[in-house]
């Protein structure tokens, strides 16, 4: 029903490279796109090891400070993201915020799954776009990622769950304060700003835009 990833094992683990033959497996398009955009970096290393189902350590990436490096290290988040978001697609709501999926003609309730996931979606989409922004290049596929974003909110406002929607806006807060682009940095806090508006959540979109700007 839900496709769960070890993303807090992943994103703690302190070696250069680890085993995840599926995200190895998409490695190839993944470098494909890179290369579209630069296409003097030497890729050779990473197509190796991806066959044999490695991939590099995205936190390991950021850290060598090289452009090329951290956006590679915002596909690798951009293609969990997109993981992590096929294993809440087609999932519904009732009137007291139960997440409900249909399976074999039966209704089956996921809240729990859910409320575990989102986090991790979160985490996954708010850390490529903050890999992403490095380079204007990719302000395009950063929209997209908002998308997400968005979609990510909705839902935890509708699981009607304090904690889910802290631990969310705590991980964009961080994400956003870690763009150097102080243009799309406001532009992504307005967006996430008025998702929040929307969504009747008035106080806490201040407190968000609050906790982002500079003097905070």
């Amino acid at each position: 029903m839900f496709i769960k990833l070890p993303m807090v094992r992943i994103l703690e683990d302190e070696e250069l490279w680890y085993e995840d033959r599926w995200i190895a497996s998409r490695m190839p398009q993944i470098l494909k796109e890179l290369k579209a955009k630069y296409p003097d970096f030497d890729t050779d290393i990473f197509l190796r090891r991806a066959e044999d189902g490695f991939i590099p350590n995205p936190i390991k990436l950021e850290e060598t400070g090289k452009k090329e490096n951290i956006v590679l290290a915002g596909l690798i988040h951009r293609e969990y993201t997109l993981t992590l978001l096929a294993g809440v697609v087609g999932v519904n709501f009732d009137d007291s915020g139960r997440a409900l999926i249909m399976h074999e003609n039966r209704q089956i309730d996921v809240t729990d799954e859910l409320i575990e996931i989102l986090p991790n979606l979160a985490s996954a989409c708010g850390l490529s776009i903050k890999n992403l922004s490095v380079d204007e290049k990719w302000e395009k596929d950063i929209d997209e990622l908002m998308n997400i974003v968005s979609l990510i909110l909705y839902i935890s406002v509708f699981l009607r769950s304090t904690e889910v929607i802290e631990s969310v806006l705590s991980i964009f807060v961080f994400v956003l304060t870690g763009i150097s682009n102080k243009t799309l940095q406001r532009r992504l806090g307005e967006r996430i700003y008025r998702d929040l508006n929307e969504l009747g959540l008035e106080k806490i979109g201040r407190l968000f835009v609050e906790a982002i700007s500079p003097s905070s």
